[in-house]
């Protein structure tokens, strides 16, 4: 069996300390199928293409409405991955939206998105996220919550990867849209 060795140590500041949980009301996705290719430097994304035609589509929510989270898997077979999780919070309200939310059913997606620290990451980014939870309830209490929420997870070798977009990752997303 190969050893993996350890190739580095973590330090901490104030800065790490001084964060904000949560992430934005915003997201972005892609279709993993027409995700071309990408550009990694110095551990960032630094550049994403798409295929011919294609591009990337903008998600609003409300705000503290989606989340994300990354766990550690081990398998039996000492098989390790990240397991990433996505869940957005998304306000249907016409039959093109509905049409949306049945597609984001159906296709692997890389989502884009911002934490409240200001770093953004990308989920999903070598095989895809699928909805693997959807729920569109409502109750007797009119503060009942209306929203479709979406439950995304994907299984990476590596974690959520950090982007630094050229040109800037918020102007470089927008101009795929």
């Amino acid at each position: 069996m190969a050893e993996c060795l350890l190739t580095g140590g973590i330090s901490i500041d104030c800065s790490n300390l001084k964060s904000v949980g949560g992430v934005s009301k915003t997201f972005y996705a892609v279709s993993l199928s027409n995700l071309a290719s990408y550009t990694e430097a110095s551990g960032f994304i630094t550049n994403i293409v798409l295929d011919a035609y294609t591009k990337v589509y903008k998600f609003v929510g409300q705000k503290r409405g989606n989340s994300k989270s990354v766990n550690g898997v081990v398998q039996a077979g000492a098989n390790k991955f990240f397991e990433h999780v996505f869940v957005g919070k998304l306000y249907a309200s016409t039959p093109a939206d509905d049409s949306v939310i049945e597609d984001l059913m159906t296709t692997d997606v890389v989502i884009f998105n911002k934490d409240n620290n200001g770093g953004w990451f990308a989920y999903g980014l070598e095989n895809g996220m699928e909805v693997t939870a959807y729920a569109q309830t409502s109750g007797t209490e009119a503060a009942t919550d209306t929203s479709d929420t979406l439950t995304f997870t994907g299984q990476e070798k590596k974690k959520p990867r950090r982007l630094n977009l050229t040109g800037g990752n918020e102007a470089k997303l927008e101009s795929l849209l």
